[in-house]
Order: C-alpha cells, then sequence, then structure tokens
C-alpha cells in the first residue's frame, strides 16, 4: 500500500496544529536603586494579557509566556514603567530581576 506525500501531510496537519505553544514561567524581583523590595507593582508582558503584581517581598511570577523574544514592563501606580528586553526559553524558567525607579 503506498501512501503519498500529500496524504501524510495530510495527516500530520491536525497533529501540528494540537501542539501547544511553546511556553515558559518567567519570575524574578522588583527593587529600587538601593535594592528594596517593591510590592504591588504590576510586572507585564507587552503584547499579551499576562500579568502579576510583586509581593511584600518584591517577588514575582508569570506562567505561560510565548517563546522568543519578550519586552517586560514593571510599573507602580504613578510611577514611569520600566522596560527590559528577554528572550524567554521555548521551556523551563528565566529569572528576570528589575531595578525600578521610584520617579512620577
Amino acid at each position: 500500500m503506498k501512501i503519498s506525500l500529500a496524504a501524510l501531510l495530510l495527516l500530520a496537519a491536525p497533529l501540528a496544529a494540537q501542539q501547544p505553544a511553546a511556553s515558559a514561567v518567567l519570575h524574578g524581583r522588583v527593587v529600587d536603586e538601593r535594592g528594596a523590595p517593591i510590592a504591588q507593582a504590576t510586572v507585564r508582558v507587552e503584547g499579551t494579557t499576562l500579568s502579576a503584581a510583586s509581593d511584600p517581598s518584591g517577588a514575582y511570577h508569570l506562567e505561560n509566556v510565548p517563546s522568543g523574544p519578550q519586552i517586560v514592563r514593571a510599573q507602580r501606580l504613578g510611577d514611569v514603567p520600566t522596560r527590559m528586553p528577554v528572550t524567554m526559553p521555548t521551556r523551563g524558567e528565566l529569572r528576570l530581576d528589575m531595578t525600578h525607579a521610584n520617579v512620577p
């Protein structure tokens, strides 16, 4: 029985469509210029709906961050945002500590 290349591609297409997008975990801390933690800063991956608030120790945790180049933004209400470029891995996790200036 011979199966054509076109038939194999048609069979494989639904399988490829079911593969989840590659994503990873992004975590770290938001601190000020002196290294003191900044609580309640919103950490966001630009161009996505992913965001988290930093806890009292400045820690944040974001899951399902798309792989590849991203811009991560930290901002506390009334402050100028801090933006940092990162390249997210296909899987696993990446630590990104951000120093945020308390400048309105």
